[in-house]
């Protein structure tokens, strides 16, 4: 299968670990992994960090550990030589916990991601993100293709809903990553959210350069 473009893996066993690190699969632009059983989140990763042309993964009712992700590199470890545009990860319980970690340490390995989903899984809050964004002073300039960001279907929607200091979270989050446009699930949720996706849209520093100047 030297020139295999799409790989589907579905209830795969643990027998499977043994054969992976000998598949070498050059072509191959989209994985989807669904109900996936492995000893350790490690030997995946480091087959899926051999995929050159991976363009699109998908990561579906996998049971995960927040660092499971970390594990994730671009091909050889060089972000030049990376091509991955899209990750979704859904039903897979992942928490904000788990959402910290792929946005801190992983997605900075990948500057071309521009979609992102985390469909139907367990994410309440924003606020330890922001609370990270605060302490550590992160720079987001490397996550300037990402556009897309698929909450549909996590505790988020309500958690805004209920809370002023959730709403306010998610807006600070939204400055910080100012490259997000769409966002889904948490789009007409509220006024704030929405002022805050038009900055971003309209090109933020632009246009609250132009507000600055103004005054």
């Amino acid at each position: 299968m030297p020139r295999l473009e799409y790989l589907r893996l579905q209830q795969c066993s643990r027998s499977l670990t043994r054969s992976l690190s000998e598949i070498r699969l050059s072509h191959l632009t989209e994985l989807h992994l669904r109900d996936f059983d492995l000893p350790s989140s490690a030997i995946l990763f480091a087959w899926i960090n051999q995929l050159p042309s991976l363009k699109f993964l998908v990561c579906d009712k996998m049971d995960c550990t927040p660092d499971a992700f970390c594990f994730l590199d671009t091909p050889f470890g060089n972000q030049q030589s990376s091509n991955l545009v899209s990750i979704k990860i859904q039903n897979c319980s992942i928490t904000e916990d788990h959402l910290e970690k792929i946005l801190f340490e992983v997605l900075p390995k990948f500057p071309t991601v521009a979609r992102i989903s985390f469909r139907n899984n367990n994410i309440r809050s924003f606020r330890p993100i922001v609370e990270r964004l605060d302490r550590t002073k992160t720079n987001n300039n490397k996550l300037v293709a990402l556009r897309y960001f698929d909450l549909l279907g996590n505790p988020i929607a309500r958690s805004c809903k209920r809370d002023s200091r959730e709403r306010e979270a998610l807006c600070l989050f939204l400055r910080a990553f100012s490259s997000i446009e769409v966002f889904n699930e948490l789009s007409d949720l509220h006024r704030d959210i929405d002022c805050e996706l038009l900055l971003n849209c309209a090109g933020r520093r632009l246009v609250e350069g132009r507000g600055k100047r103004q005054q």
